[in-house]
């Protein structure tokens, strides 16, 4: 039992076994690899237009900090009214109203700046 080599594999009992989907070994058609979706927002400008792409994703990144500070300072006024009520819970909440506000306003602005292709008109 301790010297016994393992058996070795049997051969399979149909020659299908041995590739039994043949379709995928095949390289794809031209149709799969395409995009889904082929709008111009998609492709990369070049530019100005791709410092104005540049400066709106460095933006988006911003406003990712502006809306989680602006919603931890609303789920946090918000907790604190709930259960304690005061001057400070109802500052916190609505700092975190106005930050929240704010971002969706500067999001509006940065995807007009996109669709439109220039700078925003404030």
């Amino acid at each position: 039992m301790l010297g016994e080599s393992w058996p070795d594999e049997p051969d399979p009992p149909f020659p299908e076994y041995v590739d039994p989907f043949p379709a995928y070994t095949e390289p794809a058609p031209e149709e799969t690899g395409r995009r889904a979706r082929t709008d111009a927002g998609f492709e990369r400008a070049y530019g100005r237009d791709a410092e104005v792409v540049a400066a709106v994703e460095s933006g988006y990144l911003g406003l990712v900090a502006v809306f989680r500070i602006g919603l931890f300072a609303l789920a946090l006024g918000a907790y604190l009214l709930a259960f304690r009520g005061g001057y400070y819970a109802q500052m916190i909440a609505a700092i975190g109203l106005v930050t929240c506000a704010y971002g969706a306003h500067r999001y509006l602005v940065y995807r007009r700046v996109l669709t439109e292709g220039g700078p925003p008109r404030e």
